[in-house]
């Protein structure tokens, strides 16, 4: 477990939910498709999973972001988080990664979690946890 601060600007969000939204893919396809021509390719992007309805079964918002200020919407956080690690060599891996994660126990607080998408090909999947 760490202890995490962040201030990120937001390039792009849509509202989804992971079971019912026939669009899922679309939507986030297009949203990593913006911030790719969008963002230096050298820094770090941010997938940030935010406004719960409920859990990881409701509607939430997923807002793609970087670190750079470059006058866009700022959303700022902090709070105590479980880090994964995504196994890039595998199928699928986010979703693999987020299955794993939905499996657990894991005693979450649904208020930012957030995938961290290093320059170096590197992902990982922070978890807020509840104090």
């Amino acid at each position: 477990m760490v202890e995490i601060s962040k201030k990120l600007y937001v390039i792009d969000s849509v509202r989804t939910n992971n079971f019912n939204d026939v669009l899922i893919m679309q939507k986030i396809g297009g949203l990593w498709q913006k911030a790719y021509t969008q963002v230096p390719q050298c820094d770090t992007k941010y997938g940030v999973y935010h406004d719960y309805a409920s859990d990881f079964r409701g509607d939430y918002t997923l807002s793609v972001a970087t670190g750079t200020d470059n006058g866009r919407i700022k959303i700022e956080f902090s709070g105590k988080y479980q880090c994964f690690d995504v196994d890039m060599s595998v199928e699928n891996p986010l979703i693999e990664t987020w299955k794993k994660i939905w499996s657990l126990q894991i005693n979450r607080a649904y208020t930012f979690d957030f995938e961290k998408y290093n320059p170096d090909g590197t992902v990982q999947i922070y978890i807020a946890i509840s104090k």
